[in-house]
């Protein structure tokens, strides 16, 4: 049983490695493709103040991943007249490491690419639109282990959609209208449309270097998106059939140490049945055998009662033929004393064998509590003692007079 336990810890030290160097390599993905972004964002740095003027409404600065779909939706005339209208929000953000997560609990994304408007709050991952208006809200998020996870995007407590992760990388999107946090001032609308006006002008004078810039951005980002999701997903695959081979291998050798505790478990139980019978079997031999002790005990002591009593009978009918001196029972009183051993009793080397149980006690000579008998007159006495061992034990009985045997 104890080589059998210290299999089963060595077998749980070796899962216990393994699923660390699985969460190792994950790491080691998790770092790799965070680098990889942080690539990417830095080669937009230097052109990202060209491409700040439309990201009111252009979601191209949301999530990377969308530029490509969601830049033809809006043309020049209709940038303008949106900027016409409000300020400028647009924020990007990212996870610095990965996140464990609890349910109802919010993913928050720590890092800042962009916060064109200072409405999303980092430590909270909370976003608050200054401005009234059509806002474009898109995340990723990438469930480790093949644990699945349910992904909740929520407008002021209530879900607005919703994405059912199972181990691979999904897009959460949507469309949400949101409204101002706080009441508009008019002042401030002043302010923005004297703004605005000097943008447009700007604007006219770069739109189309902004175009051929925009084109050239566009297509050196789908290349390093293709390399990126080609690379991620290789990687995917050679994780998942790994992780499959290893699984399998460790549920087999679970399955036969499993099986073989079972037949541990079956062969102990046998043998505390077993165990258990026998305990039973003896139990019933020693109360029989105790009966037997207790019959044999009851015809000694009677026989000894009889011989007793036969003894001062004879002795008294001695005294009255006159073998005895006459002057001998005139200086002495008659002492004799008869007793038992009211239970049986345990003993170890030169313990004293009490006979706490007293029939006669003739002149009080017999102390039932020690089991030591004083004689209260010179003379000649007769001791006989009856004793029997039980289980077959052997038994040394000695008779001492003042300590000696």
């Amino acid at each position: 049983m104890y080589s059998f336990l210290n299999s089963l810890s060595l077998k749980s030290q070796e899962l216990s490695k393994a699923e660390r160097e699985r969460e190792r390599k994950i790491e080691s993905m998790q770092r790799d493709l965070h680098e990889e972004q942080k690539r990417v964002n830095t080669s937009y740095d230097v052109k990202m103040i060209v491409l700040y003027i439309d990201s009111s409404c252009c979601p191209i600065y949301l999530s990377s991943h969308h530029a490509i779909k969601t830049k033809s939706y809006f043309t020049f005339p209709e940038i303008k007249e949106m900027l016409e209208k409000r300020d400028t929000v647009a924020f990007s953000a990212y996870r610095s490491s990965s996140q464990t997560l609890s349910n109802g609990e919010i993913v928050i994304f720590d890092g800042v690419w962009t916060n064109v408007g200072n409405g999303y709050e980092r430590s909270i991952g909370v976003f608050k639109a200054p401005n009234r208006g059509l806002y474009h809200l898109t995340a990723v998020v990438m469930s480790t282990d093949g644990n699945s996870l349910g992904l909740n995007l929520c407008h002021n407590g209530l879900r607005m959609t919703r994405s059912y992760l199972t181990g691979d990388e999904k897009v959460l999107e949507k469309l949400v209208r949101l409204e101002h946090k706080m009441e508009l001032f008019e002042e401030k609308m002043k302010t923005m449309e004297s703004s605005m006006s000097k943008k447009l002008k700007r604007m006219d004078e770069i739109e189309k270097e902004t175009e051929t810039l925009t084109d050239t951005m566009l297509d050196k980002q789908l290349q390093i998106e293709t390399r990126i999701n080609d690379s991620y997903q290789e990687i995917i695959n050679n994780f998942k059939t790994q992780s499959n081979n290893e699984t399998t291998l460790y549920e087999e050798k679970m399955d036969s140490l499993f099986d073989s505790l079972s037949l541990k478990s079956q062969t102990l139980s046998e043998a505390e049945k077993e165990r258990e019978r026998k305990i039973v079997s003896m139990q019933r031999d020693s109360h029989e055998e105790h009966k037997r002790f207790n019959t044999s005990s009851d015809a000694i002591v009677k026989n000894f009662k009889v011989q007793s009593n036969k003894t001062l009978q004879e002795l008294i009918l001695q005294q009255q033929k006159g073998k005895i001196s006459t002057r001998c029972w005139r200086k002495r009183e008659t002492v004799a004393f008869s007793a038992y051993g009211s239970s049986s009793q345990t003993l170890s080397s030169r313990e004293k064998v009490i006979f706490d149980g007293t029939w006669t006690n003739v002149g009080n000579g017999y102390e039932p509590i020690t089991g030591i008998f004083e004689a209260p007159h010179p003379g000649l006495y007769h001791l006989t003692a009856v004793v029997m061992s039980t289980d077959g034990k052997s038994l040394g009985l000695d008779l001492y007079h003042n300590g000696l045997g």
